[in-house]
């Protein structure tokens, strides 16, 4: 069959090498992750496991998660629970290595109950460990003792239950947002911790 010049035109138009075929579609996975809040949803068993104290270093923020237990009083007060209600309190130092205040502090870390809390849920307080307040932003470069706090039924956990904890960064995609946008990923696991919940001290 003989093919005209425009023919053969069009159809060495509509082949492309295989190695561009592939270099886009890796292009646009990419360009799809990180516009669904970067690599969040990386499998647990591929981050790096750290142990209880254990230092991790985020891109502003270095933490460590120190314990974790259940308490019928929430810490640094007298507040007892409500009747079928616990706290469960991860206890963490935080320090912003940055040159400014840091307000990521209620994101860096999350725990993973099975069941009970999702890695997903934002802790329902954040207190400072020494004066017992509302910790509002990290001061730069000074460690803070801290204690994440949530509110579970008593039915829901016993000491000696298993429990994951996790430690997120977060990365800069924007230096000027505009219109509302912000300019950092979604909160983004960078390490994890498996542990045994502990009692109250």
């Amino acid at each position: 069959m003989v093919t005209t010049p425009a023919e053969r035109t069009r159809a060495g138009r509509l082949r492309l090498p295989w190695w561009v075929i592939l270099i886009a579609a890796v292009v646009a996975a990419v360009a799809l992750v990180i516009a669904l809040g970067g690599f969040s949803d990386v499998p647990e068993s591929k981050l790096p496991v750290v142990q209880l104290g254990d230092s991790v270093d985020g891109g502003e923020v270095r933490a460590s998660v120190d314990r974790i237990y259940l308490s019928p009083t929430r810490p640094m007060s007298d507040l007892d629970a409500e009747v079928g209600i616990q706290y469960l309190v991860v206890e963490a130092t935080l320090e912003n290595t940055t040159n400014r205040p840091n307000s990521f502090q209620y994101d860096v870390v999350r725990v993973a109950l099975d069941g009970v809390i999702e890695p997903t849920t934002q802790t329902d307080a954040l207190i400072e460990l020494r004066s017992g307040q509302q910790v509002s932003f990290l001061q730069s470069g000074l460690a803070a003792e801290v204690a994440y706090i949530w509110q579970i039924d008593s039915a829901d956990a016993a000491p000696g239950d298993e429990i994951f904890a996790g430690i997120f960064d977060r990365y800069r995609v924007a230096n000027d947002p505009i219109f509302g946008d912000t300019a950092y990923t979604a909160p983004t696991p960078i390490a994890r911790i498996s542990t045994e919940i502990g009692e109250a001290p």
